[in-house]
């Protein structure tokens, strides 16, 4: 796209090498920042209930992956533990980011054509008729639940087989603060919940409504509600996470602003 954008982006989650994100923002024009403020590390390889997951593997029907790293993880901890066994169910993935590891390794994954949210996840034929069904969440502590509710509504048994830990990560605290005081052009980008939770933590209490103040771009109207619940007054509603989306909701966005 041919659009040019002044403005300081910070993006929130943690770096990833070659991030396609922080290409296209750049791209157009944007000064980007890598302010993480929250960090995720994997499970150690001794957490008794993975294991005795991954030992009964063979008893679900579905398993699900809400991220790459979720994926990653699930098929390293797989390599390590059972490294003969081929995933006899049915696998489903938010989106092409987190079906990615397990397409490198020629497993079948279904995830929704376009809607690469928790939503579009859940309108797949597939996962609307699960009754009787024994799902197999892979994710990390702490992840939003609506997924896993909504699957027993529908009739099936879930359980959530939780790789790694998230925890608030204030290596850019200072950075952050100066960024609020200096009231200049800047948009916000936040790929989960927690992240939106971690910056508030991050900001702390007296810097709030600087924060909320704040443009923020987030991935689809679950997402959206959840920022304005937190108090954000200006959300960017992007629908989906991929590099693409983000991007071009941050330009519809800034066109008319122009």
């Amino acid at each position: 796209m041919s659009k040019t954008i002044s403005r300081d982006v910070v993006i929130l989650r943690a770096p990833r090498i070659g991030d396609p994100l922080v290409g296209a923002v750049s791209a157009l024009g944007c000064r980007v920042y890598q302010w993480p403020v929250q960090k995720i590390t994997p499970i150690g390889a001794d957490d008794l209930h993975v294991v005795a997951q991954l030992d009964s593997i063979d008893s679900y029907d579905t398993f699900i992956f809400v991220s790459g790293y979720a994926a990653a993880l699930a098929l390293r901890w797989l390599d390590r533990a059972r490294p003969t066994l081929h995933l006899v169910g049915d696998c489903f993935a938010v989106g092409p980011t987190s079906a990615a590891p397990l397409e490198q390794r020629s497993i079948p994954v279904l995830y929704p054509p376009r809607l690469w949210t928790t939503e579009g996840l859940l309108a797949l034929p597939a996962l609307c008729q699960v009754t009787g069904k024994k799902i197999l969440i892979f994710r990390g502590r702490g992840g939003l639940s609506r997924l896993g509710d909504v699957l027993v509504e529908r009739g099936a048994s879930v359980e959530y087989c939780e790789l790694y830990d998230r925890a608030v990560d204030y290596q850019f605290r200072k950075e952050i603060v100066a960024m609020l005081h200096n009231g200049g052009d800047t948009v916000l980008i936040a790929h989960a919940g927690g992240v939106i939770d971690d910056l508030l933590t991050v900001s702390g209490s007296e810097n709030a409504a600087l924060v909320q103040n704040i443009p923020i771009v987030v991935p689809g109207e679950r997402l959206r509600d959840y920022a304005r619940q937190a108090g954000f007054r200006r959300v960017i509603t992007a629908t989906s996470a991929v590099a693409a989306d983000m991007e071009s909701a941050l330009i519809g966005w800034y066109t008319p602003k122009q």
